[in-house]
Protein backbone atom coordinates (compact mmCIF):
# COMPACT_ATOMS: atom_id res chain seq x y z
CA UNK A 1 0.00 0.00 0.00
CA UNK A 2 3.01 2.71 1.05
CA UNK A 3 4.50 1.77 -2.36
CA UNK A 4 0.95 3.22 -4.24
CA UNK A 5 1.72 6.88 -2.15
CA UNK A 6 3.70 9.36 -4.49
CA UNK A 7 7.10 9.58 -3.41
CA UNK A 8 6.90 13.16 -2.20
CA UNK A 9 4.70 12.22 -0.02
CA UNK A 10 6.48 9.28 1.45
CA UNK A 11 8.62 11.63 3.55
CA UNK A 12 8.93 12.29 6.70
CA UNK A 13 9.84 15.94 7.21
CA UNK A 14 6.98 16.77 4.58
CA UNK A 15 4.35 15.47 7.69
CA UNK A 16 6.71 17.07 10.64
CA UNK A 17 6.23 20.45 8.82
CA UNK A 18 2.55 20.01 8.72
CA UNK A 19 2.32 19.47 12.02
CA UNK A 20 4.27 22.18 12.91
CA UNK A 21 3.08 24.90 10.66
CA UNK A 22 -0.35 23.84 12.25
CA UNK A 23 0.60 24.82 15.12
CA UNK A 24 1.88 27.84 14.20
CA UNK A 25 -1.20 28.91 12.74
CA UNK A 26 -2.92 28.05 16.00
CA UNK A 27 -0.26 30.16 18.29
CA UNK A 28 -0.64 33.16 15.78
CA UNK A 29 -4.52 33.03 15.79
CA UNK A 30 -4.50 33.14 20.20
CA UNK A 31 -6.40 29.95 20.23
CA UNK A 32 -7.32 28.90 23.93
CA UNK A 33 -5.51 26.79 25.77
CA UNK A 34 -8.66 23.62 25.76
CA UNK A 35 -9.36 24.55 21.93
CA UNK A 36 -5.44 23.66 21.02
CA UNK A 37 -5.47 20.47 23.29
CA UNK A 38 -8.91 19.61 21.61
CA UNK A 39 -7.54 20.14 18.20
CA UNK A 40 -3.89 18.40 19.12
CA UNK A 41 -6.03 15.32 19.54
CA UNK A 42 -7.61 15.63 16.27
CA UNK A 43 -4.42 16.01 14.12
CA UNK A 44 -2.96 13.04 16.61
CA UNK A 45 -5.85 10.86 15.70
CA UNK A 46 -5.97 11.63 12.02
CA UNK A 47 -2.19 10.70 11.60
CA UNK A 48 -2.51 7.66 13.42
CA UNK A 49 -5.25 6.76 11.58
CA UNK A 50 -3.07 7.33 8.38
CA UNK A 51 -0.81 5.24 9.40
CA UNK A 52 -2.88 2.54 9.76
CA UNK A 53 -3.50 2.54 7.02
CA UNK A 54 -0.68 3.07 4.82
CA UNK A 55 1.48 0.98 6.71
CA UNK A 56 3.15 -2.08 5.69
CA UNK A 57 2.16 -4.07 8.71
CA UNK A 58 -0.65 -2.63 10.35
CA UNK A 59 -0.90 -5.37 13.23
CA UNK A 60 2.63 -4.37 14.21
CA UNK A 61 2.48 -0.45 13.54
CA UNK A 62 0.68 0.34 17.28
CA UNK A 63 4.53 0.90 18.60
CA UNK A 64 4.92 3.08 15.76
CA UNK A 65 1.39 5.28 15.88
CA UNK A 66 2.54 5.72 19.29
CA UNK A 67 5.69 7.08 19.05
CA UNK A 68 4.57 9.33 15.81
CA UNK A 69 2.12 10.49 17.38
CA UNK A 70 3.90 11.97 20.36
CA UNK A 71 6.79 13.57 18.21
CA UNK A 72 3.69 15.11 16.17
CA UNK A 73 2.18 16.47 19.18
CA UNK A 74 5.12 17.67 20.60
CA UNK A 75 5.96 19.28 17.47
CA UNK A 76 2.68 20.78 17.43
CA UNK A 77 2.86 22.21 20.88
CA UNK A 78 6.28 23.58 20.82
CA UNK A 79 5.09 25.74 17.33
CA UNK A 80 2.33 26.78 19.27
CA UNK A 81 4.08 27.97 22.11
CA UNK A 82 6.98 29.22 20.06
CA UNK A 83 4.24 31.28 17.74
CA UNK A 84 2.73 32.74 21.35
CA UNK A 85 3.31 36.53 20.78
CA UNK A 86 3.57 37.55 24.52
CA UNK A 87 6.43 34.42 24.88
CA UNK A 88 8.04 35.60 21.52
CA UNK A 89 8.81 39.15 24.25
CA UNK A 90 6.36 40.91 20.72
CA UNK A 91 4.07 43.71 22.15
CA UNK A 92 0.70 43.47 20.30
CA UNK A 93 -0.74 46.29 22.21
CA UNK A 94 0.13 49.47 22.76
CA UNK A 95 1.60 50.70 26.79
CA UNK A 96 -1.02 50.98 29.34
CA UNK A 97 -2.58 54.39 29.16
CA UNK A 98 -1.58 54.71 25.13
CA UNK A 99 -4.64 54.47 22.75
CA UNK A 100 -3.60 53.55 18.69
CA UNK A 101 -2.90 56.47 16.84
CA UNK A 102 -2.01 58.44 19.81
CA UNK A 103 1.18 60.62 19.45
CA UNK A 104 4.29 60.45 22.02
CA UNK A 105 8.03 59.87 21.32
CA UNK A 106 9.92 56.81 20.70
CA UNK A 107 13.25 54.99 20.08
CA UNK A 108 14.02 52.42 18.45
CA UNK A 109 16.65 50.52 15.76
CA UNK A 110 16.64 49.78 11.97
CA UNK A 111 16.66 45.95 11.39
CA UNK A 112 16.53 46.40 7.67
CA UNK A 113 18.23 47.55 4.89
CA UNK A 114 15.89 51.22 4.52
CA UNK A 115 14.54 51.71 0.56
CA UNK A 116 15.05 55.57 -0.90
CA UNK A 117 11.49 55.33 -3.16
CA UNK A 118 11.87 56.87 -6.44
CA UNK A 119 9.47 59.66 -6.66
CA UNK A 120 11.01 63.08 -5.18
CA UNK A 121 8.63 66.01 -3.84
CA UNK A 122 10.27 69.52 -2.95
CA UNK A 123 13.50 68.33 -1.86
CA UNK A 124 11.97 65.31 0.21
CA UNK A 125 13.04 61.93 -0.14
CA UNK A 126 10.53 58.68 0.99
CA UNK A 127 12.71 56.31 3.18
CA UNK A 128 10.72 52.67 3.83
CA UNK A 129 12.93 51.55 6.99
CA UNK A 130 12.29 48.63 8.47
CA UNK A 131 12.40 49.57 12.41
CA UNK A 132 11.89 48.37 15.64
CA UNK A 133 10.80 50.40 18.19
CA UNK A 134 12.31 49.55 21.35
CA UNK A 135 10.62 52.33 24.14
CA UNK A 136 7.31 54.89 24.09
CA UNK A 137 7.19 57.48 26.64
CA UNK A 138 3.97 57.31 27.55
CA UNK A 139 2.52 60.97 28.58
CA UNK A 140 2.74 62.41 31.71
CA UNK A 141 5.24 59.73 32.56
CA UNK A 142 8.61 58.04 31.70
CA UNK A 143 9.79 55.68 29.12
CA UNK A 144 8.34 52.33 28.87
CA UNK A 145 10.41 49.60 27.31
CA UNK A 146 8.01 47.12 24.22
CA UNK A 147 8.92 45.67 21.10
CA UNK A 148 6.39 46.47 18.36
CA UNK A 149 8.23 45.65 14.71
CA UNK A 150 7.11 48.29 12.56
CA UNK A 151 7.70 49.59 8.72
CA UNK A 152 8.47 53.17 8.73
CA UNK A 153 7.59 55.40 6.36
CA UNK A 154 9.79 58.75 7.03
CA UNK A 155 10.02 61.59 4.42
CA UNK A 156 13.83 63.46 4.92
CA UNK A 157 15.78 66.68 3.16
CA UNK A 158 17.63 65.56 0.39
CA UNK A 159 20.78 67.21 2.32
CA UNK A 160 20.30 65.24 5.54
CA UNK A 161 22.25 61.56 6.16
CA UNK A 162 20.28 58.24 4.99
CA UNK A 163 18.89 56.03 7.52
CA UNK A 164 21.56 52.88 7.62
CA UNK A 165 20.94 49.48 8.98
CA UNK A 166 21.24 49.46 13.37
CA UNK A 167 21.22 52.87 13.65
CA UNK A 168 19.09 53.90 16.51
CA UNK A 169 16.81 57.04 15.92
CA UNK A 170 14.29 59.06 18.10
CA UNK A 171 11.21 59.67 17.13
CA UNK A 172 9.27 62.69 18.42
CA UNK A 173 5.49 63.20 18.37
CA UNK A 174 4.34 60.41 16.25
CA UNK A 175 1.41 58.13 16.00
CA UNK A 176 1.09 54.81 17.78
CA UNK A 177 1.01 52.23 14.70
CA UNK A 178 -1.87 50.23 14.47
CA UNK A 179 -1.40 46.75 16.09
CA UNK A 180 -0.06 43.64 14.01
CA UNK A 181 -3.14 41.25 13.12
CA UNK A 182 -3.15 38.17 11.39
CA UNK A 183 -7.42 37.95 11.67
CA UNK A 184 -9.11 34.59 10.28
CA UNK A 185 -7.85 34.84 7.02
CA UNK A 186 -4.45 35.17 4.95
CA UNK A 187 -3.48 38.52 4.79
CA UNK A 188 -1.98 40.48 7.79
CA UNK A 189 -1.94 44.03 8.61
CA UNK A 190 1.32 45.24 8.94
CA UNK A 191 1.77 48.14 11.67
CA UNK A 192 3.17 50.76 9.72
CA UNK A 193 4.61 54.42 11.43
CA UNK A 194 4.79 57.96 9.46
CA UNK A 195 7.49 60.01 10.26
CA UNK A 196 8.23 63.34 8.76
CA UNK A 197 12.12 64.98 8.88
CA UNK A 198 11.78 67.05 11.91
CA UNK A 199 10.41 64.78 13.44
CA UNK A 200 13.23 62.34 12.68
CA UNK A 201 16.88 62.84 14.84
CA UNK A 202 20.10 60.76 14.73
CA UNK A 203 21.22 58.93 18.06
CA UNK A 204 23.41 56.56 18.07
CA UNK A 205 24.82 53.58 15.44
CA UNK A 206 26.28 49.70 15.50
CA UNK A 207 23.39 47.77 17.04
CA UNK A 208 22.30 45.68 14.74
CA UNK A 209 24.37 42.55 13.12
CA UNK A 210 28.09 43.01 11.87
CA UNK A 211 27.46 40.48 8.96
CA UNK A 212 24.14 42.06 8.24
CA UNK A 213 25.49 45.33 7.96
CA UNK A 214 28.31 43.95 5.68
CA UNK A 215 25.61 42.34 3.55
CA UNK A 216 23.61 45.77 3.02
CA UNK A 217 26.93 47.38 2.42
CA UNK A 218 27.51 44.84 -0.16
CA UNK A 219 23.98 45.25 -1.70
CA UNK A 220 23.81 49.23 -1.89
CA UNK A 221 27.40 48.82 -3.96
CA UNK A 222 26.03 46.44 -5.93
CA UNK A 223 23.12 48.17 -6.80
CA UNK A 224 25.64 51.15 -7.80
CA UNK A 225 26.67 48.45 -10.25
CA UNK A 226 23.51 48.04 -12.04
CA UNK A 227 23.23 51.43 -12.77
CA UNK A 228 27.00 52.39 -14.41
CA UNK A 229 26.77 53.48 -17.42
CA UNK A 230 22.81 53.87 -17.77
CA UNK A 231 21.80 56.86 -15.71
CA UNK A 232 20.10 57.63 -18.45
CA UNK A 233 17.25 54.82 -17.99
CA UNK A 234 16.37 55.35 -15.00
CA UNK A 235 13.02 53.00 -15.27
CA UNK A 236 15.45 50.12 -17.19
CA UNK A 237 17.31 50.63 -13.74
CA UNK A 238 14.84 50.13 -11.19
CA UNK A 239 13.79 47.07 -13.02
CA UNK A 240 17.50 46.05 -13.04
CA UNK A 241 17.66 46.79 -9.07
CA UNK A 242 14.18 45.27 -8.28
CA UNK A 243 15.31 41.87 -10.10
CA UNK A 244 18.21 41.54 -8.85
CA UNK A 245 18.56 42.97 -5.70
CA UNK A 246 15.02 43.10 -3.95
CA UNK A 247 14.63 46.77 -4.41
CA UNK A 248 10.47 46.17 -4.76
CA UNK A 249 9.57 49.75 -4.79
CA UNK A 250 12.30 50.72 -7.39
CA UNK A 251 9.84 49.79 -9.82
CA UNK A 252 7.79 52.08 -11.71
CA UNK A 253 4.08 52.04 -11.62
CA UNK A 254 4.35 51.10 -15.29
CA UNK A 255 5.91 48.37 -14.95
CA UNK A 256 4.34 46.99 -11.63
CA UNK A 257 0.80 47.20 -13.13
CA UNK A 258 2.07 45.30 -16.39
CA UNK A 259 3.69 42.38 -14.53
CA UNK A 260 0.21 42.14 -12.36
CA UNK A 261 -1.76 42.29 -15.33
CA UNK A 262 0.22 39.04 -16.81
CA UNK A 263 0.79 37.70 -13.75
CA UNK A 264 5.16 37.52 -14.46
CA UNK A 265 5.66 40.32 -11.08
CA UNK A 266 6.76 37.14 -9.72
CA UNK A 267 10.15 37.44 -11.54
CA UNK A 268 10.95 39.75 -9.53
CA UNK A 269 11.30 37.70 -6.40
CA UNK A 270 14.47 36.80 -4.89
CA UNK A 271 13.87 33.20 -5.37
CA UNK A 272 15.07 29.61 -6.85
CA UNK A 273 16.17 30.96 -10.69
CA UNK A 274 17.93 34.01 -9.02
CA UNK A 275 19.81 31.09 -6.44
CA UNK A 276 20.57 28.84 -9.86
CA UNK A 277 22.42 31.08 -11.31
CA UNK A 278 24.69 32.71 -8.77
CA UNK A 279 25.24 28.85 -7.74
CA UNK A 280 25.92 28.35 -11.47
CA UNK A 281 28.31 30.72 -11.85
CA UNK A 282 30.45 29.52 -8.45
CA UNK A 283 29.80 25.99 -9.77
CA UNK A 284 31.78 26.74 -12.95
CA UNK A 285 34.59 27.92 -10.95
CA UNK A 286 34.65 25.02 -8.26
CA UNK A 287 34.77 22.86 -11.76
CA UNK A 288 37.60 24.53 -13.33
CA UNK A 289 39.38 24.51 -9.90
CA UNK A 290 38.46 20.64 -9.35
CA UNK A 291 36.69 20.67 -6.60
CA UNK A 292 35.21 17.58 -5.47
CA UNK A 293 31.86 17.40 -5.55
CA UNK A 294 30.51 16.59 -2.09
CA UNK A 295 33.22 19.68 -0.69
CA UNK A 296 30.62 22.27 -3.38
CA UNK A 297 28.36 23.29 -0.17
CA UNK A 298 31.48 24.60 2.15
CA UNK A 299 31.89 26.96 -0.77
CA UNK A 300 28.57 27.77 -2.28
CA UNK A 301 26.67 27.64 0.93
CA UNK A 302 28.25 30.65 2.59
CA UNK A 303 27.62 32.55 -0.58
CA UNK A 304 24.40 31.78 -0.95
CA UNK A 305 23.44 33.29 2.59
CA UNK A 306 25.41 36.36 1.88
CA UNK A 307 23.75 36.74 -1.20
CA UNK A 308 19.99 36.30 1.08
CA UNK A 309 20.69 38.68 3.77
CA UNK A 310 22.16 41.16 0.93
CA UNK A 311 18.93 40.72 -0.74
CA UNK A 312 16.31 41.52 2.12
CA UNK A 313 16.03 37.98 3.31
CA UNK A 314 12.44 37.82 1.71
CA UNK A 315 10.75 34.85 1.98
CA UNK A 316 11.20 33.37 -1.27
CA UNK A 317 14.63 34.17 -0.98
CA UNK A 318 15.50 32.16 2.22
CA UNK A 319 13.17 29.18 1.04
CA UNK A 320 15.42 28.87 -1.95
CA UNK A 321 18.53 29.50 -0.33
CA UNK A 322 17.76 26.93 2.24
CA UNK A 323 16.62 24.40 -0.56
CA UNK A 324 19.80 24.99 -3.21
CA UNK A 325 21.83 24.38 0.83
CA UNK A 326 19.77 21.11 1.41
CA UNK A 327 20.72 19.88 -2.25
CA UNK A 328 24.26 20.87 -2.48
CA UNK A 329 24.57 18.99 0.92
CA UNK A 330 23.17 15.62 -0.29
CA UNK A 331 26.59 14.49 -2.13
CA UNK A 332 28.23 15.33 1.03
CA UNK A 333 26.10 12.93 3.14
CA UNK A 334 25.51 10.18 0.36
CA UNK A 335 22.08 11.18 -0.19
CA UNK A 336 19.76 12.03 -3.35
CA UNK A 337 18.75 16.08 -3.90
CA UNK A 338 14.77 15.54 -2.98
CA UNK A 339 12.74 18.81 -3.46
CA UNK A 340 9.93 18.00 -1.30
CA UNK A 341 11.88 17.46 2.09
CA UNK A 342 14.03 20.38 1.08
CA UNK A 343 11.12 22.39 0.86
CA UNK A 344 9.59 21.27 3.98
CA UNK A 345 12.56 21.46 6.00
CA UNK A 346 13.02 24.93 4.71
CA UNK A 347 9.21 25.67 5.64
CA UNK A 348 10.15 24.72 9.21
CA UNK A 349 13.48 26.73 9.64
CA UNK A 350 11.54 29.61 8.37
CA UNK A 351 8.58 29.57 10.49
CA UNK A 352 10.85 28.56 14.16
CA UNK A 353 12.72 31.64 13.10
CA UNK A 354 9.90 33.86 12.32
CA UNK A 355 6.47 32.60 13.26
CA UNK A 356 4.58 35.75 11.45
CA UNK A 357 6.05 34.21 7.94
CA UNK A 358 3.12 32.04 7.72
CA UNK A 359 0.41 34.66 7.33
CA UNK A 360 3.28 36.54 5.03
CA UNK A 361 1.76 36.86 1.24
CA UNK A 362 5.18 36.21 0.10
CA UNK A 363 5.90 32.97 2.28
CA UNK A 364 2.64 31.78 1.45
CA UNK A 365 2.61 32.11 -2.50
CA UNK A 366 6.20 31.18 -2.38
CA UNK A 367 5.90 27.82 -0.60
CA UNK A 368 2.78 26.73 -2.31
CA UNK A 369 3.89 27.76 -5.79
CA UNK A 370 6.77 25.16 -4.96
CA UNK A 371 4.89 22.90 -3.74
CA UNK A 372 2.79 22.50 -6.91
CA UNK A 373 6.20 22.51 -8.92
CA UNK A 374 7.04 19.50 -7.16
CA UNK A 375 4.27 17.92 -6.95
CA UNK A 376 2.48 18.83 -10.54
CA UNK A 377 5.35 19.71 -12.70
CA UNK A 378 6.54 15.85 -13.53
CA UNK A 379 2.90 14.71 -14.27
CA UNK A 380 1.90 17.60 -16.93
CA UNK A 381 5.45 17.02 -18.24
CA UNK A 382 5.48 13.26 -19.07
CA UNK A 383 2.19 13.69 -22.00
CA UNK A 384 3.86 16.60 -22.86
CA UNK A 385 7.21 14.87 -24.05
CA UNK A 386 5.24 11.96 -25.05
CA UNK A 387 3.95 13.73 -28.01
CA UNK A 388 7.28 15.00 -28.99
CA UNK A 389 9.42 11.81 -28.49
CA UNK A 390 10.92 10.08 -31.39
CA UNK A 391 9.65 7.16 -32.87
CA UNK A 392 11.06 4.08 -31.64
CA UNK A 393 10.45 1.49 -34.64
CA UNK A 394 12.08 4.62 -36.70
CA UNK A 395 14.77 3.01 -38.85
CA UNK A 396 16.60 6.12 -40.82
CA UNK A 397 18.60 8.30 -38.25
CA UNK A 398 17.26 11.94 -37.29
CA UNK A 399 19.10 14.33 -39.15
CA UNK A 400 20.52 17.50 -37.03
CA UNK A 401 17.62 19.92 -37.40
CA UNK A 402 15.02 17.00 -36.22
CA UNK A 403 17.12 16.59 -33.49
CA UNK A 404 17.87 20.33 -32.76
CA UNK A 405 14.07 21.01 -33.55
CA UNK A 406 13.17 18.31 -30.90
CA UNK A 407 15.52 19.62 -28.42
CA UNK A 408 13.87 23.03 -28.74
CA UNK A 409 10.29 21.02 -28.30
CA UNK A 410 11.42 19.69 -25.10
CA UNK A 411 12.55 22.95 -23.38
CA UNK A 412 9.27 24.37 -24.56
CA UNK A 413 7.76 21.85 -23.24
CA UNK A 414 9.33 21.84 -19.71
CA UNK A 415 8.51 25.44 -19.69
CA UNK A 416 4.97 24.94 -20.17
CA UNK A 417 4.72 22.34 -17.42
CA UNK A 418 6.35 24.54 -15.24
CA UNK A 419 3.84 27.50 -16.13
CA UNK A 420 0.86 25.28 -15.74
CA UNK A 421 1.97 24.00 -12.42
CA UNK A 422 2.63 27.32 -11.16
CA UNK A 423 -0.35 28.30 -12.32
CA UNK A 424 -2.42 25.90 -11.14
CA UNK A 425 -0.83 25.99 -7.86
CA UNK A 426 -1.54 30.26 -7.07
CA UNK A 427 -4.81 30.30 -8.96
CA UNK A 428 -6.92 30.69 -5.49
CA UNK A 429 -3.93 32.67 -3.91
CA UNK A 430 -3.57 34.95 -6.64
CA UNK A 431 -7.42 35.91 -6.62
CA UNK A 432 -7.64 35.96 -2.53
CA UNK A 433 -4.45 38.22 -2.86
CA UNK A 434 -5.19 40.14 -5.57
CA UNK A 435 -8.52 39.61 -6.73
CA UNK A 436 -7.46 38.90 -10.23
CA UNK A 437 -7.56 35.77 -12.62
CA UNK A 438 -4.70 35.75 -15.27
CA UNK A 439 -5.15 32.62 -18.19
CA UNK A 440 -2.48 34.90 -19.97
CA UNK A 441 -0.18 33.99 -17.15
CA UNK A 442 0.05 30.22 -19.00
CA UNK A 443 1.76 32.23 -22.11
CA UNK A 444 3.62 34.91 -20.83
CA UNK A 445 5.57 33.05 -18.44
CA UNK A 446 6.86 30.53 -21.61
CA UNK A 447 8.70 34.04 -22.93
CA UNK A 448 9.17 36.24 -19.53
CA UNK A 449 10.77 33.08 -17.76
CA UNK A 450 13.60 32.75 -20.66
CA UNK A 451 14.26 36.74 -20.73
CA UNK A 452 14.20 36.85 -16.93
CA UNK A 453 17.00 33.66 -17.06
CA UNK A 454 19.14 36.42 -19.31
CA UNK A 455 18.07 39.46 -16.97
CA UNK A 456 19.88 37.92 -13.58
CA UNK A 457 22.69 36.60 -15.95
CA UNK A 458 23.40 40.05 -17.14
CA UNK A 459 22.79 41.42 -13.55
CA UNK A 460 25.46 39.16 -12.26
CA UNK A 461 27.93 39.54 -14.32
CA UNK A 462 27.66 43.49 -14.17
CA UNK A 463 28.07 42.93 -10.16
CA UNK A 464 30.66 40.11 -10.27
CA UNK A 465 32.65 42.04 -12.92
CA UNK A 466 31.78 45.84 -11.91
CA UNK A 467 33.74 45.81 -9.16
CA UNK A 468 36.94 44.99 -11.72
CA UNK A 469 36.06 46.71 -14.75
CA UNK A 470 33.41 49.49 -15.35
CA UNK A 471 33.68 49.26 -18.56
CA UNK A 472 32.57 45.73 -18.94
CA UNK A 473 29.84 46.48 -16.25
CA UNK A 474 28.19 48.89 -18.61
CA UNK A 475 28.64 46.62 -21.28
CA UNK A 476 26.46 44.07 -19.12
CA UNK A 477 24.06 46.93 -18.16
CA UNK A 478 23.43 47.81 -21.66
CA UNK A 479 22.72 44.74 -22.33
CA UNK A 480 20.11 44.22 -19.70
CA UNK A 481 18.39 47.39 -20.64
CA UNK A 482 17.96 46.09 -24.15
CA UNK A 483 16.18 43.01 -22.64
CA UNK A 484 14.54 45.07 -19.87
CA UNK A 485 12.86 46.90 -23.23
CA UNK A 486 11.69 43.53 -24.90
CA UNK A 487 10.22 42.42 -21.84
CA UNK A 488 7.84 45.50 -21.17
CA UNK A 489 7.18 45.63 -24.86
CA UNK A 490 5.94 41.80 -24.53
CA UNK A 491 3.98 42.37 -21.26
CA UNK A 492 2.56 45.67 -22.64
CA UNK A 493 1.11 43.54 -25.79
CA UNK A 494 -0.09 40.65 -23.99
CA UNK A 495 -1.78 42.75 -21.40
CA UNK A 496 -4.16 43.66 -23.82
CA UNK A 497 -5.11 40.64 -25.67
CA UNK A 498 -8.73 39.83 -24.67
CA UNK A 499 -9.83 38.16 -21.50
CA UNK A 500 -6.09 37.93 -20.98
CA UNK A 501 -6.78 39.54 -17.37
CA UNK A 502 -9.94 39.45 -15.12
CA UNK A 503 -10.94 41.13 -12.29
CA UNK A 504 -12.69 38.96 -9.61
CA UNK A 505 -14.23 38.90 -6.28
CA UNK A 506 -11.96 37.68 -3.62
CA UNK A 507 -13.12 33.82 -3.27
CA UNK A 508 -14.21 32.41 0.39
CA UNK A 509 -11.62 30.71 2.51
CA UNK A 510 -13.68 27.37 2.56
CA UNK A 511 -13.93 27.53 -1.88
CA UNK A 512 -9.98 27.69 -1.44
CA UNK A 513 -9.63 24.78 1.28
CA UNK A 514 -11.39 22.32 -1.18
CA UNK A 515 -9.44 23.54 -4.06
CA UNK A 516 -6.42 22.70 -2.76
CA UNK A 517 -7.66 19.57 -1.35
CA UNK A 518 -8.90 18.69 -4.71
CA UNK A 519 -5.87 19.66 -6.06
CA UNK A 520 -4.30 17.44 -3.85
CA UNK A 521 -6.04 14.13 -4.12
CA UNK A 522 -6.11 14.22 -7.78
CA UNK A 523 -2.44 14.65 -7.64
CA UNK A 524 -1.83 11.97 -5.77
CA UNK A 525 -3.94 10.16 -7.40
CA UNK A 526 -2.04 10.69 -11.15
CA UNK A 527 1.19 9.83 -8.86
CA UNK A 528 0.01 6.16 -8.05
CA UNK A 529 -0.54 5.48 -11.80
CA UNK A 530 1.93 7.03 -13.34
CA UNK A 531 4.85 7.36 -10.47
CA UNK A 532 7.42 5.03 -11.97
CA UNK A 533 7.36 7.23 -15.39
CA UNK A 534 7.83 10.25 -14.28
CA UNK A 535 10.15 10.01 -11.18
CA UNK A 536 12.94 10.57 -13.76
CA UNK A 537 12.14 14.68 -13.92
CA UNK A 538 12.17 15.49 -10.46
CA UNK A 539 12.33 18.85 -9.61
CA UNK A 540 15.51 19.64 -7.30
CA UNK A 541 15.85 23.00 -4.50
CA UNK A 542 17.76 24.83 -7.30
CA UNK A 543 15.64 24.49 -10.00
CA UNK A 544 13.05 26.06 -8.23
Amino acid sequence: MQDSLPSFARRPLVGLAAFFLAGTAVGLHGAEFPKTIFLTGVICAFGALLWRAWGRNPERASAGVVRTGAINAALFLLAWAAASPGLRGISTHPPAGVSIGARGDATGVVIGDPDMLPEQQRGLITWRVPFRIEQWRVPGGGWVDVNVPVMGWWKIFEDRRAPGYGERFLLREVRWPAASGTGVALVPRSPAISAYNRQIHYLTDGHGSALRAWCYTARIRAADHLVDGIEAFPEEAGIQQALMLGYRQRLSDRVADLGATTGTLHIFAISGSHVAIIAGIFVFLLRVLVIPRWRWVLFLAPMLVVYTLATGAAASAVRACIMAILCFLGPAVGRRPDGASALAAAAMLIVAWDPTQLVDVGFVLSFVVVAGLVGLYPLFLEPLRAWIAPDPLMVVPETTLVRVGRAFAGALCSLLALSLAAWFASLPLTAYYFQRFTPITIIANLVVVPLAFLMVLSGCLSILIGSCSHLLAEIFNYASVALIRVFVMITEWLSHVPLANMTVERPALWWMAVYYLMLVLISARAWARCGPEVSGQPITGVEI
